[in-house]
């Protein structure tokens, strides 16, 4: 058997034109086999009732009817097989090429699901860490609340045996001591016992010299006393004393930074209550109306 063609859409069409041309030839065939067979007793002439090209026609070679058109469709037949299979092996190739992207996809797909499932159990547990650091966080700060409360319980406590006195007039080389304690004893008669409860006595803030020593304003004075009945006596003492008003000095309470801020949170409760004329005043930084605590709302 003669070896297979290459089957391309050239050889198709080329195969379906030489079937034509088969089918045209039989047809002529037969017409001018039936028009000699009526004239001259099966004889043909080359008369003008059949027209040729060429003035040759009886040598042409007689066409196998029979067999011929049937070799052309198993050619046929035989390259349409081939470009089916030819068509069919590109299909085979391209699903293939396509199964390996697809695995490929799949392999990249499971690697980041791998380090999805890691970045979880990750933030799974900085949020367990995190929560845990929190609730710490939260006691800690608990506990920094409750030691702020009792350090300044203890400098409050501590500073109930100190008084401010303001207005004392400032020199270079002063004896602050003995001019405080000639003060006292106007306010509080009895010297001695003044003298020997007066523990610790300076001035508060920065020294400056203004006008050759004096100051302009002087600094205040903080005095630490040994007994706190005599500091208490000398505080009740001084309230509307005319020795006092009369050299424009006054008392004030040493207060801690905490209890400043809750007195002057407190001062419109005291200031309204004392224009309704009701008798309010501090005890530290408590608040008290016509006897009783008031709090802030």
């Amino acid at each position: 058997m003669q070896a297979p063609i290459p089957a391309t859409e050239e050889s198709v069409v080329s195969t379906d034109m030489d079937i034509e041309i088969v089918r045209e030839k039989r047809h002529l065939d037969v017409t001018h086999s039936y028009a000699c067979n009526s004239k001259n007793n099966g004889e043909c002439d080359s008369g003008p009732e059949t027209p040729t090209k060429t003035g040759t026609s009886k040598k042409k070679a007689k066409v196998n009817m029979e067999n011929e058109p049937q070799l052309s469709l198993l050619e046929v037949q035989e390259n349409i097989i081939r470009v089916l299979t030819s068509k069919t092996d590109e299909i085979n190739n391209h699903m293939n090429d396509i199964k390996k992207l697809v695995n490929k996809n799949t392999m990249e797909i499971e690697g980041l699901k791998k380090s999805a499932d890691y970045c979880f159990l990750e933030v799974a547990d900085l949020i367990t860490e995190n929560t845990a650091l929190k609730s710490r966080c939260e006691a800690l700060e608990g506990k920094m609340q409750e030691m702020e409360k009792k350090v300044n319980e203890m400098d409050a406590y501590s500073r109930r045996m100190n008084l401010k006195m303001y207005g004392i007039s400032e020199s270079h080389g002063e004896d602050i001591r003995s001019k405080v304690v000639n003060i006292l004893s106007a306010v509080l008669p009895d010297k001695s016992k003044v003298e020997a409860a007066v523990d610790v006595v300076h001035r508060l803030g920065r020294h400056s010299d203004v006008n050759g020593g004096n100051t302009t304003k002087p600094r205040p004075v903080i005095i630490r006393f040994s007994k706190r009945d005599t500091r208490d006596a000398i505080w009740s003492a001084s309230r509307n004393h005319g020795y006092l008003k009369a050299h424009r000095l006054w008392f004030k309470q040493d207060l801690t930074t905490v209890d400043k801020e809750k007195r002057k949170q407190l001062w419109p409760i005291v200031d309204k209550a004392r224009k309704e004329g009701k008798v309010a005043y501090f005890v530290g930084s408590r608040v008290f109306v016509d006897k009783n605590e008031v709090f802030a709302d």
